[in-house]
């Protein structure tokens, strides 16, 4: 697997606090190759739509170390999401989001994560890399950005952004948003 050999024999330099508790780890779906290989050994939960042709994707996560919930938009998304804060709360775990999945619109985050914060009263932990030898693969919808073994990468981790079960879903989407644009 590219991406374990990629996390094997890159030097990774962190930029940012390592927050140590259960979290909502986000991140742009662009970023997504890194992330997955970088949480996976953390064992932390992630959806994946249900769709057959991602079928792949679930067995990679699994196989990286993820504990899977399938669904992704829609009624299946909104169901799935609200299993996932199930297992997140009863298992006093962490999950990883791309919050302009699963197609977009890139860069513009959606409601889960909030929805989650709000209800886990988890911490949103924003997280974004870059390295000496990535490339974007601009044909995408979510401009995929790919590392290579043997690279420097430079993982970038905002501060916790805490929301209160009250607080406006608008604000707390553009301050995720925000947040994640600065790294």
């Amino acid at each position: 697997m590219i991406s374990k050999a990629v996390v094997l024999t890159s030097k990774i330099k962190i930029k940012g606090p390592l927050y140590q508790g259960p979290a909502i780890f986000v991140n742009w779906h662009q970023h997504l190759p890194f992330l997955l290989a970088y949480h996976g050994p953390f064992k932390r939960w992630i959806m994946v739509s249900g769709n057959p042709f991602l079928e792949p994707v679930a067995v990679w996560c699994k196989l990286l170390g993820f504990k899977l919930v399938r669904g992704a938009t829609g009624e299946n998304g909104i169901k799935a999401l609200g299993v996932l804060i199930d297992e997140v709360i009863k298992n006093q775990g962490s999950a990883l989001l791309a919050v302009d999945g699963p197609a977009g619109p890139g860069f513009k985050v959606k409601p889960g994560c909030v929805l989650m914060a709000q209800k886990t009263k988890l911490p949103i932990i924003p997280m974004a890399y870059k390295s000496k030898r990535g490339f974007k693969i601009n044909s995408r919808w979510d401009k995929r950005y790919m590392v290579t073994p043997f690279d420097e990468i430079e993982l970038s981790i905002g501060e916790p952004i805490w929301i209160k079960e009250e607080e406006n879903l608008e604000n707390s989407l553009q301050l995720v948003q925000n947040k994640l644009n600065e790294l």
